[in-house]
């Protein structure tokens, strides 16, 4: 009796799924993730994007990666664009800004984020098999995750999430594997980093909610700073790329 192609197909997928490592799951999400964003590689940043991350890398990069013009006071929260210390991404962006064109650093971007989600499926996909789950059933629950529209719509901008929820996933591998320590090591420097941000945006919905007038001036001054970062944002670029 012949065996209809799909019951081969879908033997051969099973075997594969249940033998594919690291590196096999990665390049498959990977190229994946690539093929569903291909029209998204080119875009450049928008929003919080511009006033945070690009900003600064943009400064860093014009400024001889002069932390301390950096962190001085006008450039903080309220009073200009939103300064992350302990970042290490507007960092890498810097030094991207520095080295190639705008159009060149945004194409490195969406590719390292569409690595960092690859990774955290990756890592989703081996816990689950792990942990009792058919390949099969793994690779849906890990392609479900891809489909969740806060997680497509990070993939496609050019933000900090991405290697954020690699890391946390990260250290949900450890922990499931007992390596504590690693796993608090990674927790506590994801916590650093977003602990800061969590500080800022909290200190603007306070302020956002606060009927004080003093508070409720420096939240419009604060809006309008930033959209004064926004509409200089294409004059950096144009600096940078020059």
């Amino acid at each position: 009796m012949t065996v209809p192609w799909w019951t081969r197909l879908r033997n051969r997928a099973g075997v594969f799924l249940a033998g594919a490592g690291f590196p096999g799951a990665f390049c498959c999400f990977f190229f994946l993730l690539l093929l569903l964003n291909l029209s998204y590689l080119w875009n450049p940043p928008h929003w919080d994007e511009i006033i945070g991350l690009h900003n600064q890398a943009l400064f860093l990069a014009k400024h001889h990666f002069s932390f301390a013009e950096l962190w001085a006071p006008e450039q903080h929260s309220f009073e200009g664009s939103n300064v992350y210390r302990f970042g290490l991404l507007p960092v890498m962006y810097g030094i991207l800004y520095s080295l190639f064109s705008p159009q060149t650093v945004h194409l490195i971007g969406h590719i390292f984020n569409i690595a960092c989600i690859a990774g955290t499926g990756t890592i989703l996909f081996q816990i689950l098999k792990r942990n009792s789950f058919s390949p099969p059933l793994a690779l849906l629950w890990t392609l479900a995750a891809f489909s969740e529209p806060v997680i497509s719509g990070r993939i496609a901008a050019l933000g900090q999430e991405c290697a954020l929820i690699f890391c946390i996933m990260l250290a949900l591998w450890f922990g499931f594997r007992k390596r504590w320590f690693l796993a608090l090591g990674i927790v506590f420097f994801c916590r650093i980093h977003q602990g800061f941000c969590c500080g800022v945006e909290s200190g603007i919905s306070a302020g956002s909610a606060d009927p004080d007038p003093v508070v409720q001036e420096r939240v419009e001054e604060s809006a309008s700073a930033a959209g004064r970062r926004s509409d200089l944002f294409s004059d950096s670029v144009l600096d940078a790329s020059a």
